[in-house]
């Protein structure tokens, strides 16, 4: 059985270039990547000028992600598509996605929803996307967003609250988000990793962790929030990570105070080697 002979009619017609090597691509277990040879025009924020033969439509995508008969022609390591256009918004709302799903510089004009689907690994590196919500998404490896250009400066570039990730969380390698990244009760097994990235909002908060569980934190001082930009009240995590990471008190307590201008005891006693209750005290640390 081959995926282009299940293809459902509402699909096979309007079937794009792009689409018919995706299948072959997938069959195969390659990457099907859509690169054009000038890497001038691979920029995804330019995505819009892509035409047809770089074009996937999103209700394409969603069937070959979801469906069951077509799971059993994926091959393990999934699907992986580079450098295409995604035509719609790609709703995946309360769906599990059968195979690993990697979308690597891709354009997303229209957004991607994941509110409570189910993933195994999500690999989004370098993509541009309109707004991501995953709003109790369950992904059982690794989300990564690595190099991603999220926009929506009017509202939630990434908005996570309550999403569980056994694997990592990557938010590095240039990784820029316009618009508020919303982590509230998130539980991360692994790191959450916001190394080289930018959390900007011109309209609020930019980076929300309020009650998220983390495993370790690595991150930079370039990649903290402006002053009053970041909300990590409740926010409990093992620890920092990582060569690049500041970990020490100084650097520390300069990342607390880019919270809101409200005290809040919680985040202080949260650091390593503080005191419960230090609530404002002298810190324990050498500096």
């Amino acid at each position: 059985m081959r995926l282009d002979e299940i293809l459902p009619d509402r699909l096979r017609e309007g079937l794009t270039p792009a689409e018919r090597r995706l299948l072959a691509r997938v069959a195969d277990g390659e990457e099907a990547d859509f690169s054009a040879p000038d890497e001038g025009q691979n920029d995804p924020t330019q995505g819009a000028a892509w035409g047809p033969e770089r074009t996937i439509r999103a209700a394409f995508l969603h069937w070959l992600c979801t469906d069951a008969q077509a799971a059993t022609c994926v091959p393990p390591k999934g699907i992986r598509i580079r450098g295409a256009r995604i035509e719609g918004p790609l709703d995946f709302e309360g769906a599990t996605l059968l195979h690993r799903l990697s979308l690597i510089r891709c354009a997303i004009p229209e957004g991607i929803l994941l509110t409570d689907a189910r993933a195994r690994r999500i690999d989004l590196s370098g993509s541009y996307i309109r707004g991501l919500h995953a709003d109790g998404l369950a992904v059982e490896g690794d989300l990564v967003l690595s190099g991603a250009r999220l926009e929506n400066p009017n509202g939630d570039a990434l908005s996570a609250d309550g999403m569980t990730v056994e694997g990592s969380v990557f938010l590095d390698q240039g990784f820029h988000a316009t618009g508020a990244v919303q982590l509230p009760g998130a539980r991360i097994q692994g790191a959450l990793v916001c190394t080289e990235a930018r959390f900007e909002n011109p309209n609020g908060i930019a980076l929300n962790l309020e009650h998220a569980r983390l495993g370790e934190i690595m991150d930079d001082e370039g990649s903290w929030p402006q002053r009053g930009r970041l909300r990590i009240d409740g926010l409990e995590y093992e620890g920092f990570a990582g060569d690049r990471t500041p970990k020490d008190a100084r650097r520390r307590l300069e990342w607390l105070r880019r919270q809101l201008p409200d005290f809040r005891p919680q985040p202080y006693d949260q650091l390593p080697g503080s005191s419960a209750g230090w609530a404002g005290r002298r810190m324990p640390w050498r500096c």
